[in-house]
């Protein structure tokens, strides 16, 4: 007895389903990619926010570049879901600190918000969320501008 697997072609994406995806990509890249580079360039007010959780200064930079890495694996769609893995650890040390802090709900929230909109990406880069990969977006743009 032998078992076959007949590939199925996938429909293209539509319109509203490619835009949701470059933005569920598009916000936390953007946001996380400043975030980082605010935390090596030892920006005023991020050294003023991490005295008051009481991170140290000498490791800010460090945090940084991790947070700007992490970004730009997730940002490569061959490396996503890596990328992904490493903002989840990142964000989730970032709630903790303000849990331990004791701070006020939205900084608590905020890194899960944001962890949350990383996850909505990749899971929607599944087959049924109407994309095989989020570098199938190029190619379905470049398909309707054919057209």
């Amino acid at each position: 007895m032998s078992l076959s697997v007949a590939a199925s072609p996938e429909a293209p994406a539509s319109k509203p389903t490619l835009w949701a995806g470059r933005l569920l990509t598009a916000l936390p890249v953007v946001f996380l990619l400043l975030d980082g580079v605010a935390k090596v360039m030892q920006v005023a007010p991020v050294m003023e926010a991490c005295a008051q959780l009481e991170i140290p200064a000498r490791v800010i930079p460090g945090l940084g570049a991790l947070l700007i890495a992490a970004t730009l694996l997730y940002a490569f769609p061959p490396t996503s879901l890596l990328g992904a893995v490493g903002l989840t650890g990142y964000l989730g040390g970032a709630i903790w600190t303000h849990v331990r802090i004791g701070g006020p709900a939205f900084p608590v929230a905020f890194p899960g918000l944001v962890a949350a909109m990383v996850w909505a990406d990749c899971t929607c880069a599944s087959p049924a969320c109407g994309r095989s990969s989020r570098s199938g977006d190029r190619a379905a743009h470049m398909e309707e501008k054919r057209r």
